[in-house]
């Protein structure tokens, strides 16, 4: 017989736990069009911005932002 290997509570945890969703600014990227894009409506744009602390709307390029959930 095969022995069955017993998953740990930080195991299922860390199965549960969906990761974090990430956007590295390009280029051109607008907070309208990465929200656009992983929320489906630009208007959440300040969503965004409130989970990142953002206090313009102007981006750098390469920053990393943490997109919220839907």
């Amino acid at each position: 017989m095969k022995a069955e290997k017993k998953e740990t509570k930080a195991e299922i945890k860390a199965e549960q736990k969906p990761e974090k969703i990430t956007h590295t600014v390009k280029k051109g990227d607008t907070l309208r069009a990465i929200a656009a894009k992983y929320l489906g409506k630009a208007s959440r744009a300040n969503e965004i911005a409130s989970v990142n602390k953002l206090a313009t709307d102007i981006l750098k390029v390469g920053r990393v932002l943490v997109i919220p959930k839907k």
